[in-house]
């Protein structure tokens, strides 16, 4: 819609609101409870404004990795898509096929990014330092 807020501003929003008006207020299990609510608002924001985009490259990546042609690998969706990919990843991990193509270096360079791009969503701070 236009003229709304996004998703993630809502998000933010929500998480400062209980950051700094509420949770000063409370203790012990309560605080707790509120700071991990906090932290849903915030993964949640970053995942709206993030996701769609690294989801994408994350279907890339793998694709490329795999020697496919970037497709939905006939899976309906995009996510299905990028789950089914990293199931052949990790098969051909635990298997050994995957090193008959690609060096250890190469593998262990490819899950970094992935994870990498995975902490971004969840707490940069991970990624960062």
């Amino acid at each position: 819609m236009q003229d709304t807020p996004a998703a993630e501003q809502l998000l933010n929003c929500m998480a400062d609101f209980l950051e700094s008006e509420i949770a000063p207020s409370h203790e012990g299990r309560t605080a707790f409870q509120l700071r991990v609510a906090v932290s849903v608002c915030r993964i949640l924001a970053r995942e709206s404004a993030l996701g769609p985009r690294l989801l994408d490259a994350e279907n890339d990546q793998l694709s490329s990795f795999l020697g496919r042609e970037r497709k939905l690998d006939g899976a309906a969706s995009l996510p299905e898509s990028v789950a089914a990919l990293t199931r052949s990843v990790a098969t051909g991990i635990r298997d050994g096929s995957v090193f008959a193509t690609h060096s250890l270096a190469e593998t262990l360079e490819c899950v970094d990014q992935l994870t990498r791009n995975k902490l971004s969503i969840v707490n940069p701070q991970y990624v960062t330092g």
